[in-house]
């Protein structure tokens, strides 16, 4: 097997310095209209309990410790960043209940990380365009990137699409494969997948064949014999939160870990070589995204060590870091656009200010996604090469170690 490279190396660089550094300037003098005494706020709601629990709650650390290290260099535009989370308990309409509360209150959030996963985003994405306040999230479904409809909602996820693209790219590479088979919940995360599967298969030579799972149920075996039963030479599955270990048992269930599977990236984003047991492992390639690999201390550069400092001194981790960089991530996006921002701040400047996003630099570990904004594409794009697709060995330093094939 060929393993893809951690990081995509190319374009221009932007880090978290020159946000400090417009930081310590206080922009561009025109900010009159804000006090730097009163602070940029930040609303997290995401499902902090419940079946997304562990992805929210890394991914609440990982924004908690981008806003105390900006805080640390005197904030954005000479404005402190004030950090409040609510718990949606991965519950949609619940996430809508919340966040109409905070957009109807006296202090109206800057920005809003919308969630975890689609499902939320797509709940929340609506308001946000009604309040013309900023959101972002780490949401793949392609419903979302739709700037006519939700024009202040953002991503920094890679798409569905990008996703199946490159394990299609990967299989079509190995040369022996004919027949695969996606295995996806009964949401948004798996209407986006699914949507996008047989088009990945671009080659001619490979047929594909969909089976989905109800969310609400607790034992995927039915689904994954069905699966079995039509003797595809690889699986994709894909599911989010408490899915995940319920996939890993109900394959094994199944008889079906004798089948080659890949593990979609947002069940990769899972603890996977913690959740599994024995066989359950056998024959799991995990879909590994930039940061989710172990990273050599020599090849880390100066925004990780400070990320990967501040995820730890928070204490142990319960996923890869590269879950927690999704939350370091939101913020340091938004920031980096609020920082070009001329004169006060605005939900319709920021956002502006988002679909001008400077490209990724070669060497740069941060923002982990590739691409960028603009004023017709609000989702970061993902290539084949962003995406590692390998066997877990064992954790090292917090980070994944895998298996050489």
């Amino acid at each position: 097997m060929n393993v893809r490279p951690v990081t995509r190396h190319r374009l221009a660089a932007i880090t978290l310095a020159s946000v400090a550094l417009v930081s310590a300037c206080g922009g561009s003098g025109n900010d009159a209209n804000k006090s730097s005494s009163v602070p940029l706020r930040v609303l997290f709601v995401g499902g902090l309990t419940g079946p997304l629990s562990t992805t929210a709650i890394a991914v609440e650390r990982g924004a908690k410790a981008s806003v105390e290290h900006l805080n640390s260099q005197g904030g954005v535009k000479g404005r402190k960043i004030e950090f409040t989370s609510k718990d949606d308990q991965s519950d949609p309409t619940r996430a809508v209940t919340l966040l109409q509360g905070e957009l109807t209150g006296n202090a109206k959030p800057d920005l809003v990380i919308a969630g975890v996963g689609s499902n939320e985003a797509l709940a929340m994405a609506p308001l946000l365009a009604r309040n013309k306040v900023v959101g972002i999230a780490s949401a793949v479904s392609p419903k979302l990137n739709d700037p006519g409809l939700y024009p202040y909602f953002f991503s920094e996820a890679f798409p569905a699409s990008d996703q199946v693209k490159a394990a299609a790219v990967y299989l079509e590479g190995l040369g022996n494969v004919k027949k695969v088979a996606l295995v996806a919940p009964s949401d948004a995360l798996g209407d986006g997948t699914a949507a996008n599967f047989a088009a990945a298969f671009t080659g001619g030579t490979i047929a594909t064949q969909v089976f989905r799972f109800p969310t609400d149920a607790v034992d995927f075996t039915p689904i994954l014999q069905k699966t079995a039963a039509y003797k595809p030479d690889w699986i994709y599955m894909e599911g989010s939160g408490a899915q995940a270990p319920i996939l890993l048992a109900s394959r094994e269930k199944a008889g079906a870990t004798g089948i080659k599977t890949i593990a979609g990236a947002t069940a990769s984003s899972q603890p996977l070589l913690k959740l599994g047991k024995g066989q359950q492992l056998t024959n799991l390639y995990a879909t590994l995204t930039p940061n989710a690999a172990y990273i050599e201390p020599a090849k880390r550069n100066e925004e990780f060590n400070a990320f990967f400092a501040a995820i730890r001194s928070q204490g142990a981790l319960a996923t890869s870091p590269y879950v927690y960089s999704v939350g370091w991530d939101n913020i340091s996006i938004w920031a980096k656009a609020l920082a070009r921002v001329e004169g006060d701040v605005t939900g319709e400047k920021v956002k502006t200010a988002m679909e001008s996003e400077p490209a990724k630099a070669s060497s740069a570990q941060f923002p982990v996604y590739s691409g960028q904004y603009s004023t017709t594409n609000h989702m970061h794009g993902g290539h084949p090469e962003d995406f590692t697709f390998a066997q877990l060995q064992e954790y090292k330093d917090d980070m994944l170690v895998i298996k050489p094939e």
